[in-house]
Order: structure tokens, then sequence, then C-alpha cells
């Protein structure tokens, strides 16, 4: 016995579960594209990715850092910072950077990166808008993310002159990372 040919209602339901495919690939298509433009702006506007030194990990050193064989490094010199930071610009742009914030432990943990105020070579603080990307950190045992840090130059500070701050994250244990704004125009 030959089947009926199809009606006109299995010919639809099939053209609408084509569409509903092409829809879907499309969606998905259109949310990697601007996936991909989203880390490849944050990229090329925060080029200096660094990691911040995580408990039970050495800080990396170059050998320039060694003492030469003749020399002995002074026993109460300070350890050397574990990463830095440095923000330039002309004033009144946004500096950017950023660095990578990783929970080293076996559970979830949560905390709140804080930055320090920036500080001039006197000690005197220097009014900066900061703008942190995420501020509130949570992240599952050995996850990480990478932070993005903004400044504004203020047209107060010398420019070429070095105004210090720090970066720590409160409730993931990790070590901090000096920040370093500077004028690039006089």
């Amino acid at each position: 016995m030959a089947e009926p040919p199809p009606t006109a209602g299995a010919d639809d339901l099939v053209r609408r579960i084509v569409d509903a495919n092409v829809a879907y690939y499309k969606a998905w298509g259109t949310l990697v594209t601007d996936w991909l433009a989203e880390v490849s702006a944050v990229a090329k506007e925060a080029p200096r990715v660094v990691s911040l030194q995580t408990p039970g990990r050495p800080a990396t050193h170059s050998h320039a850092d060694a003492a030469a064989p003749h020399q002995h490094p002074a026993e109460d010199a300070p350890a050397p910072a574990a990463a830095l930071l440095v923000l330039e610009g002309p004033a009144g742009a946004q500096a950017a950077g950023a660095f990578e914030v990783e929970n080293v432990l076996d559970a979830g943990a949560a905390g709140v990166v804080v930055v320090d105020p920036f500080r001039d070579p006197s000690g005197q603080p220097v009014d900066v808008e900061v703008t942190v990307t995420p501020s509130t950190l949570d992240l599952a045992a050995k996850e990480s993310v990478v932070v993005s840090l903004r400044a504004t130059v203020p047209d107060t500070v010398v420019a070429g002159v070095d105004h210090r701050s720090t970066v720590r994250v409160e409730g993931i244990p990790a070590g901090t990372i000096a920040v370093v704004l500077r004028r690039t125009d006089a």
C-alpha cells in the first residue's frame, strides 16, 4: 500500500523546524562574534596583564635581579614587589591595565577588589578616578578572572612623576600589586 502524500501541515512543520534551527545557529554565531569583539576590545585597551603573586608560588625574577657572585645582598633589603602595573597617558585620558586573580583554594571564595589611594612622591594623596571591572569576585576553586583597572589621569599631577597605589582583593588570598600612575604630557 502506498503512503499518502504529505499534507500541507507537515510541510509547514518541517519548514518551521528548519527555520528554528537556522535562527538558533544564527544567534550562536552572533553571540560568539560579540564575545570575540569584547575580548578583543579588552585586550587592546588593557595590554598589560600581570598575575598577582599567590601564596605558595615563588615570585619570578630575571637574572638581572640576582646579585653578582662577588656581591652579597643586604640581609634587611626589602623583598621585590610581586608585580607592578604601570598606567600612563596624557592628562584627561583613561590609562588602562589588567591583572589576573586566581582562587588557589580548594573551595570557592568571594572578594572585593580594593584600590588604595594614589599618593605623590611626598606621600600626599592624589584624587584619581579609578574604575575596576569586575570589582566584586566570586570564584570557584582554582578559577581565575582578569580584572581591568582604568584610571583617569588628572591634569593636576606633574608629568613624568610616579604616583603610587596598591591593589588587593579582600576575601580571596592573593598578593598585592603595586600600581604606578604616570602622566605623559607636559
